[in-house]
């Protein structure tokens, strides 16, 4: 047997590397990677919640990404990409909305638009007191008081002014028509400015009763039912129709718009407090439970880690083989050696 010594145990070193990686590099080191995973996650199960959570990291995590430089070099372009690609996906998919969430989903959207209390009053009044939306009532109002005017004028309809005059003495008729096409043209002249002025205080009034009567006839079955016909009509569209994929000029905003988003989102003070505050929650509730108990706690059950397995193992394995981790394990191995030779 070689003496114990440095050069010796230099050779084991490499030796022990050489065999990793001829490990790693084996047909059979993925089935045995799947096999070590359901080892390590049984492991992990036994572990309390709070020693595997750490909230203060997390929140510096957040923290990290939000920084202006990681957002716009690292976050943003990453979200980029991911919504194009989605966005593209979905503008080719003919199956609908519906079909992807399922029947259970669906009828879950179904029975939340049922419910009364599913209209937001604040937010349906500050929609209808937009002057734009103000102004698209007032047109309509408008145009429909105009075509009105214009099938029931007195001065024009024949069962109006012009049966009145033609029932006359025909002598008598000449004065009274002037007279009355004098008044004609004074009203006509007078009445779209009249018309508008009324509607420039009957629109915001108009739309306010109208929140109004959709907030007290919630509960009625014709406004349930126009509540659930919505939802089906929106779940029943083709997904292609309802994304704008680039290089369309909507998707090509909506994909900036994504990628502007999600970095400053994360920025944010309010979502790292949420962050902060939800994890926190957690640990209050299920820190001192095992990672097993919580699980099933919550109602989760245990995945089958094989397909899991499966997709990182590619990962995992360039990971092993990076110079790096050689390195780093070739570092411990000759901590050991030495701590051998000293004892």
């Amino acid at each position: 047997m070689a003496e114990l010594d440095r050069e010796t145990l230099a050779r084991v070193r490499d030796a022990q590397l050489d065999a990793l990686e001829r490990w790693v590099a084996s047909p059979d080191a993925a089935g045995r990677y799947a096999a070590r995973l359901e080892e390590v996650v049984a492991h992990l199960e036994t572990l309390a919640v709070k020693d595997l959570i750490d909230a203060e990291a997390a929140d510096r995590l957040v923290e990290a990404l939000g920084r202006p430089e990681v957002a716009a070099d690292t976050v943003s372009p990453a979200v980029r990409h991911l919504a194009a690609e989605v966005l593209a996906q979905l503008d080719v998919r003919p199956e609908s909305g519906g079909e992807i969430i399922g029947e259970a989903a669906r009828g879950e959207i179904a029975d939340l638009a049922a419910r009364a209390d599913v209209l937001n009053e604040p937010l349906l009044r500050a929609v209808v007191q937009d002057p734009a939306v103000e102004g698209v009532l007032r047109d309509i109002l408008f145009d429909g008081l105009k075509e009105f005017q214009t099938r029931v004028n007195p001065f024009t309809a024949e069962w109006g002014v012009p049966a009145l005059i033609g029932a006359m003495p025909r002598l008598s008729r000449g004065p009274l028509t002037k007279a009355v096409d004098g008044v004609r043209r004074e009203f006509e002249r007078r009445l779209e400015p009249e018309m508008r002025k009324f509607l420039e205080r009957f629109a915001s009034k108009a739309l306010d009763r109208t929140v109004t009567s959709m907030l007290d006839k919630a509960g009625d079955p014709e406004a349930v039912a126009l509540r659930r016909q919505v939802a089906a009509v929106l779940l029943e569209q083709p997904l292609s129709t309802l994304a704008f994929a680039p290089p369309d000029a909507r998707g090509e905003h909506l994909v900036k718009t994504i990628a502007a988003a999600v970095p400053h989102a994360i920025a944010h003070p309010a979502v790292r407090a949420m962050v902060g505050a939800g994890l926190r929650a957690q640990l209050d509730a299920l820190g001192d439970h095992t990672v097993g108990d919580a699980r099933q706690s919550l109602g989760i059950a245990r995945p089958d880690l094989g397909p899991l397995a499966a997709a990182s193992w590619p990962v995992v394995k360039a990971v092993l083989l990076a110079p790096a981790v050689r390195a780093q394990i070739s570092e411990v191995i000759d901590q050991a050696h030495e701590a051998l030779l000293e004892g």
